[in-house]
């Protein structure tokens, strides 16, 4: 493989060295073909991930300054020699101008750069994240219902149509439902595809009752078993959007409905089947098929013509106050692709940024969603396709787990068939598949069970194996010993193995780590909580929720609860019951209601964080470790939150609401995230 390839996929497996890869290319461009480090960009999702990239190509430098033979090692991965030393100082000084940073990063930076062009007024725009974009979504969607709606009948009606059948609530809340299940949807979307025909020419929904009839009714022209007689039947009682009732026959059918040559079983004994009749089948399965996406395309008109109307009003509202989220950076960076004048202000901003980059380094490019790829397409092609520049990207298929945020890997495909073309540039393709992370036991496992085609077809079909493309997998390190099983037990026994599996390998005695990984973010409290009573030292990798995960959070969201509604009895008890209570009467001992005006007065004069730290302080001694890291979370949060200048006490409580803080995963001997987490860590012992 030449690293140094002008246009060059990698498709890296799992522990396979992308990282290295990437930073041999950064290297060896700057190093051999004389490109300047301000003029590549490299973009990944995570900021540890950036990080990771940007340390992997300085300590690489660095070492090979001080080792020669790093650096021989360095200059035989290139292919030619290269002056480490040199290009380590070309690198330092850039630092500050690189692009080795996140796509939301990136994007960000584009869009201050050029705001004026986007259309974003008053000078500034604020980047809104966490709680603070929450509750700016939650303004908007008020200003957007008064300004822009109020009048407009065509939201009411499509509003009306989108939400039909609903059960009966407020319209508010109704929308805010709404705008959660669709909007962020709305924005990965690729616009060009919407309207565009994907299922070819699809029926008639007011002829559908008439062909299925015609169909019926020249099936009974034949001898039909019990069993046929009863699916049919199914049909024939079948209405459009419900669930067609399939009995064993029809069952099969419907697994062979692409089949010329069928046979079916009835108690495991072959039934007589006219196989005259089967194409008859296969039409009346089609009508049904072609005819249920027909009417889910009915249904889904009028969501669109909703979404769309919001994403206009949210867009004016946006740009007008300044007010941007990284989802909306993208959407005005994607805005090209949308409309005449957004190309005309696309192709401006795009011609300023090609005189300034021209290598592209895409990391975990499965993960991209439309919204990424909007905002880089036109600047990449002309990478590909110039004289100068290139196009560097690593991705895995396999490894597309972020669906649920938006990455999309059928553009993997789409990247492929547009730069794939024969021409001299064409991307070159080539895979990675010798692990660095896992034992050949792992490895034989992972072989046995993604790479057997009829296991995938089985369980997802015949169109998901013809696009399965699978290489085995060997490890880089074939003397490494280790075993890889499955254990399978009863749902509500699953703790109970697990534990007696970690037991009897020695975890918490030996010296080795141990990742435990879940499937949801609720279960990451649930399965620690189980190993910390068997005695395990656990720690939780993930986002936890200071206010609400610990007694001390518990409280001091509740004193936010009741500055903001001094009404709120429930907030009042529980501070009543808590040690706070007594630090409240000692500061303010004239009573309940100069008890809430002072403690207002002291958080809006000298900010949250203060009061915070004025109520803990007494306490502070008698904490836990842990009661003094969730204690310190909050007054931090606080501090952010006291910055922003809003002082309202509701604001302040809808704030730590929503509060989540990374915590450290440390030295422990077991550590349980989710899979979505461990994405990228390597442990001793995987659980």
């Amino acid at each position: 493989m030449n690293i140094l390839e002008k246009n060059l996929m990698i498709l890296a497996s799992a522990g396979s060295g992308k990282t290295y890869q990437l930073g041999n290319r950064v290297i060896g461009k700057i190093a051999l073909e004389g490109v300047s480090p301000e003029r590549i960009v490299a973009l990944t999702f995570t900021r540890k991930a950036a990080g990771e990239f940007a340390d992997s190509i300085l300590t690489k430098l660095a070492k090979g300054t001080l080792d020669s033979k790093v650096a021989a090692e360095l200059s035989s991965d290139l292919g030619a020699e290269i002056d480490v030393p040199t290009v380590l100082e070309q690198v330092v000084k850039a630092l500050p101008r690189l692009q080795l940073t996140t796509m939301d990063g990136f994007f960000n930076t584009v869009v201050r750069s050029f705001q004026y062009e986007l259309g974003i007024t008053g000078g500034t725009f604020e980047l809104l994240q966490g709680a603070r974009k929450k509750m700016a979504e939650a303004e908007i969607i008020d200003a957007v219902l008064q300004d822009e709606f109020s009048e407009n009948e065509n939201f009411f009606h499509a509003f009306r149509r989108a939400t039909l059948g609903r059960p009966g609530q407020g319209v508010r809340k109704t929308l805010d439902d709404f705008l959660k299940d669709w909007y962020g949807l709305w924005k990965t979307l690729d616009h060009d595809s919407i309207g565009v025909p994907l299922f070819g020419d699809l029926p008639n929904l007011s002829d559908y009752e008439e062909q299925k009839q015609k169909f019926i009714s020249l099936l009974r022209d034949d001898t039909l078993t019990d069993q046929l007689e009863a699916q049919l039947e199914c049909f024939e009682n079948h209405s459009l959007s419900r669930s067609l009732k399939l009995n064993s026959i029809g069952t099969q059918m419907l697994e062979q409905i692409e089949e010329d040559e069928v046979e079916f079983l009835f108690r495991k004994k072959p039934i007589d089947f006219n196989q005259k009749t089967w194409p008859l089948w296969q039409e009346l399965f089609g009508l049904l098929i072609k005819s249920e996406l027909a009417a889910s395309i009915e249904r889904t008109k009028p969501v669109l013509e909703l979404v769309a109307l919001i994403d206009s009003a949210f867009e004016k509202q946006l740009k007008k106050r300044g007010l941007l989220s990284f989802d909306d950076i993208k959407t005005l960076l994607g805005d090209g692709f949308r409309s005449e004048e957004g190309r005309v202000k696309r192709q401006l901003i795009d011609y300023r940024l090609d005189g300034r980059y021209d290598h592209w380094l895409l990391d975990e490019f499965q993960d991209t969603s439309y919204a990424d790829w909007n905002g880089l397409a036109s600047l990449i092609d002309e990478a590909v396709d110039g004289d100068e520049g290139g196009l560097f990207v690593v991705g895995d298929r396999k490894q597309a787990i972020y669906g649920w945020r938006g990455g999309d890997v059928t553009i993997f495909d789409k990247l492929i068939s547009n730069y794939q073309d024969g021409t001299e540039n064409e991307l070159k393709v080539e895979p990675m598949s010798k692990s660095f992370r896992s034992c050949s036991a792992v490895l034989d496992l992972v072989n046995a069970t993604c790479g057997d085609g009829g296991i995938i077809e089985r369980l997802f079909g015949k169109p998901l194996r013809d696009r399965w493309l699978w290489e085995d997998h060997v490890s880089a390190k074939p003397k490494v010993t280790g075993e890889a099983k499955v254990v399978t037990t009863e749902k509500d026994d699953e703790g109970a193995a697990m534990i007696a599996q970690m037991k009897a390998l020695g975890v918490g005695k030996k010296k080795m780590s141990c990742g435990v990984l879940v499937r949801k973010g609720e279960q990451v409290e649930q399965y620690a909580d189980l190993l910390r009573n068997e005695g395990f030292d656990v720690i939780e990798e993930g986002q936890r929720k200071p206010g609400t995960d610990h007694a001390v959070g518990v409280v001091l969201t509740h004193v936010l609860a009741w500055l903001a509604d001094p009404a709120d009895n429930y907030a009042r008890e529980v501070i009543g019951m808590s040690p706070l209570d007594a630090v409240f009467e000692k500061l303010f001992p004239e009573g309940s209601l100069s008890r809430w005006e002072g403690a207002l007065k002291l958080a809006q004069e000298h900010g949250y964080a203060s009061l915070f730290e004025i109520l803990v302080e007494p306490e502070w001694e008698a904490l836990s470790d842990y009661g003094k890291r969730r204690a310190s979370d909050l007054i931090q949060a606080m501090r952010e939150f006291d910055a922003s200048g809003d002082a309202a006490p509701r604001a302040a409580r809808d704030w730590v609401h929503e509060l989540q803080v990374s915590q450290a995963p440390g030295a422990a001997a077991v550590q349980v995230m989710t899979i979505h987490k461990s994405k990228g860590l390597g442990f001793d012992l995987v659980m």
